[in-house]
C-alpha cells in the first residue's frame, strides 16, 4: 500500500516532469516544421498533466524516450531499484550531453 506522503512525492515529481515536457514541447514548436514532433509532445503532455501515473510509466513513457536522465536516476532511486548496468548507462549519457 503506498502512503500517502509517497503519492504525494510522486505528484510532485510528475508536475515537474509535466513542466519539463511543456518546454520541450515549446521548444518543438518553434524548431518543428512538420509538427511530427509536436504531436508526440502534445500527446505525451495531455497524459502527464491530465492523468494518474506511476513511476513505472513515468520512467518508460518520459524520462527514458525524452532523455531526462536525471529524471531516471531518481526514480529509480525513489523505487530503489537496482541496476548496476542502467545506472551506468543513464550517468553515461548524462556526461556525454
Amino acid at each position: 500500500i503506498v502512503s500517502l506522503e509517497e503519492k504525494l512525492k510522486m505528484a510532485i515529481f510528475q508536475e515537474n516532469l509535466a513542466n519539463q515536457i511543456n518546454y520541450l514541447r515549446n521548444f518543438a514548436v518553434k524548431i518543428d516544421s512538420d509538427n511530427s514532433n509536436v504531436e508526440k509532445f502534445e500527446n505525451v503532455w495531455r497524459k502527464v498533466n491530465y492523468s494518474i501515473m506511476e513511476y513505472t510509466d513515468m520512467f518508460n513513457e518520459i524520462t527514458q524516450p525524452f532523455g531526462l536522465w536525471e529524471d531516471s536516476l531518481q526514480i529509480l532511486n525513489v523505487c530503489n531499484y537496482q541496476d548496476d548496468d542502467l545506472v551506468k548507462r543513464l550517468w553515461l549519457s548524462i556526461f556525454l550531453r
